[in-house]
């Protein structure tokens, strides 16, 4: 997105290649860099503010709402939502829950990657003291795994956990994995301005 950002600021003159140029020459040794930096860099290249993207979507970690993006290549975004499918062709169970054990605690802690999967339908949050898994204690993260390796679509997991606001019990039958495909199309109306961000961006992709 901050491609087509740059893009369309110089006329499609720059590019996010430019910055990756920048930075190669400036951070290329041990320092390292930071977000600011690459703020400074994208500013250095395009001209323009980017301190609202950099605030909001990196730094605050909001959802970009990439069509507004996109369109300044005239194109937008379709999703469409359905079965997960592995390398094999077989449906994938949702099994989008994780733990890990923080240093310095004794017990483990929840790791929810999606909110929309099952598990955080059914409550769970990142972060959770992890208590029970189908009645047992659940004390090392191989332990986790091997229980959670086994579940199959259809089964059932009780999760006990603990949080500041108490105990919670949540039950999953374990679904199968919802995911999400994109298609880019283009919008009706695109100026010449946007056609031509579009064939510079496109004729960019790997």
């Amino acid at each position: 997105m901050l491609d087509l950002v740059i893009r369309d600021a110089t006329q499609g003159r720059r590019s996010l290649d430019d910055v990756m140029r920048i930075m190669l020459i400036r951070y290329s040794a041990e320092q390292g860099y930071t977000t600011r930096d690459v703020e400074t860099a994208v500013h250095e290249v395009c001209g323009c503010v980017v301190r609202p993207f950099f605030d909001r979507y990196v730094r605050a970690g909001n959802s970009i709402p990439f069509d507004r993006y996109l369109a300044l290549a005239g194109l937008r975004a379709v999703v469409t939502w359905g079965p997960g499918v592995g390398r094999d062709g077989a449906p994938l169970a949702d099994l989008r829950v994780f733990a890990w054990l923080p240093p310095g605690d004794s017990a483990l802690r929840l790791l929810i990657s999606n909110p929309a999967s099952a598990w955080g339908a059914a409550g769970l949050h990142t972060g959770d003291r992890l208590a029970l898994v189908n009645g047992a204690p659940v004390a090392t993260m191989d332990a986790f795994r091997a229980i959670f390796g086994r579940l199959k679509i259809g089964d059932t997991a009780t999760i006990e956990v603990r949080r500041l606001a108490g105990s919670l019990r949540a039950t999953v039958v374990v679904p199968v994995q919802q995911r999400p495909t994109v298609r880019l199309e283009p919008i009706p109306g695109a100026t010449e301005r946007q056609l031509a961000i579009r064939r510079a961006w496109l004729a960019a992709a790997p």
